[in-house]
């Protein structure tokens, strides 16, 4: 039997990749089993459970921007973990254990790492996170996104790193471009614009939209919104756009369940940079624009980005100078140059990495294969 631990929590950046390498794994064959740890009020503790994945939990609590107490009660349940951890791989023994960041996959790394049980550390992100820093030290492998990330880890663990991409989910890889824009009605000529703030909507993309829908939509007449608000501002924007007289050329909603189809129809994507948004239209290979999150740890959205942009893959505005008027500017320069666009695209999908689980598998079946 082939056991396998993946960790990681808090954000869907670090739960989602997790959760792919987790069912990756299972898929493999019927001689495999996987727990996975995370935090006891992450966002895994409830979609983990969903999925049939068994699932253990730890409190913790991070340690930047805290004051003294603050920094006093997470070193306290960072202790209390780390027990528990080890508790947890002594009942299931694994035979790797993988790390996808958050606080709550650092105890259950270094406890498996003090146990000798190889580790593999899979970041999401250009700058990687303090935690997958840290850990990186001493891991069997290190999956890394892109050739950017790899000056950011310690020097020692060059030897060690990987660059595999961000794994997708399987609806992604297998969306046809002709059949979701049949779906979505689209003609020959109609342009698709998707827009999407992340999973909890962004203000600031929010507004924008908003102010560009109503003073310059009217001025492209064959451009189609999909416009994603997150649950916190449906209302809000739905309140703000009734009588702008849009008919069906824009469709508003609060959350989209079938985000690989759309994606694979837009034109045009609008994002954060959060980095498995931008795995995804990668692999599908979509020009975006994107306004990166100024509200992350090390200003990585940032880096994302602008990764991105030096490869021609994207056009990159400010949260400060993302308005209507800087999105029309934008939208008028890219909807009506289509060599541009297939430029943007091709240099978008010689960004993804379609192969990303598989060569994150093929790691962990390397390590187990050194146990044997």
């Amino acid at each position: 039997m082939k056991r396998l631990i993946v960790t990681g929590g808090g954000t869907g950046g670090h739960v989602y990749p997790a959760l792919s390498i987790a069912r990756g794994f299972l898929e493999r064959g019927p001689d495999r089993r996987v727990l996975y740890v995370g935090a006891r009020r992450g966002l895994e503790s409830t979609v983990i459970p969903e999925s049939g994945i068994p699932f253990r939990s730890l409190e913790v609590e991070g340690l930047l921007g805290r004051g003294v107490s603050g920094k006093a009660r997470s070193l306290y349940l960072l202790v209390k973990a780390l027990r528990r951890a080890g508790r947890i791989l002594a009942d299931f023994s694994p035979d790797v254990v993988v790390g996808t960041g958050g606080y709550v996959s650092a105890p259950v790394v270094m406890r498996a790492q003090m146990a000798r049980i190889p580790t593999l550390i899979q970041e999401q992100n250009v700058i990687p996170g303090v935690t997958n820093r840290m850990l990186s030290r001493f891991a069997r492998v290190v999956a890394a996104p892109a050739e950017e990330g790899l000056e950011y880890f310690p020097a020692k663990v060059a030897s060690r790193l990987v660059v595999t991409g961000n794994p997708v989910r399987q609806e992604v890889l297998c969306a046809s471009r002709c059949e979701a824009r049949a779906r979505c009605e689209l003609g020959s000529e109609d342009i698709m614009l998707l827009v999407v703030g992340g999973s909890g909507g962004a203000l600031t993309i929010n507004r924008g939209t908003v102010d560009f829908i109503l003073n310059y939509l009217r001025e492209h007449p064959r451009l189609h919104l999909v416009y994603v608000t997150g649950p916190k501002y449906y209302e809000q924007v739905r309140h703000a756009l009734e009588g702008a007289g849009t008919g069906d050329r824009v469709q508003v909603m609060d959350y989209h369940r079938d985000m690989p189809s759309v994606l694979a129809a837009c034109d045009v994507y609008l994002c954060r940079a959060g980095a498995m948004s931008l795995a995804e239209a990668t692999v599908a290979g979509r020009p975006m624009i994107i306004v990166p999150s100024p509200n992350v740890t090390h200003n990585h959205q940032e880096h994302n980005a602008r990764a991105l942009e030096r490869a021609g893959a994207a056009v990159v505005i400010s949260d400060d100078d993302f308005t209507g008027e800087s999105l029309e500017a934008v939208l008028s320069e890219l909807i009506y140059d289509r060599e541009r666009t297939e430029a943007m695209a091709a240099a978008s999908a010689a960004r993804g990495h379609p192969e990303a689980l598989r060569d994150i598998l093929g790691e962990i079946d390397a390590m187990l294969a050194s146990r044997r």
